[in-house]
């Protein structure tokens, strides 16, 4: 059901041309997703990381905890001008 939920959100994103970041995902106990989709600039990665990372912090923050592990994986989508970026984290 998860999945489904991100794949859609996934799909309308790519459609449209613009930023959006999604609510965080509980995936287990202590295990957490967020995604962001943002513009890639001509020179640098876009916003679509540090707004996953951002989401993942506060989420911690939220909890009374900080982000323990992390792993971050960005792509490009079907619109090379975009990225989405997907943050798994754990909050100790």
């Amino acid at each position: 059901m998860k999945l489904n939920m991100i794949i859609t959100v996934s799909a309308v994103a790519l459609v449209g041309n613009y930023v959006w970041q999604s609510h965080d995902l509980k995936l287990g106990p202590y295990e957490y997703q967020a995604s962001a989709n943002a513009l890639l600039s001509k020179h640098a990665h876009s916003g679509a990381r540090q707004l996953a990372l951002d989401s993942a912090y506060k989420k911690c923050a939220s909890l009374g905890k900080q982000v323990g592990e992390f792993e971050v994986h960005s792509r490009l989508p079907l619109n090379p001008a975009n990225e989405v970026a997907n943050v798994t984290f754990v909050c100790k």
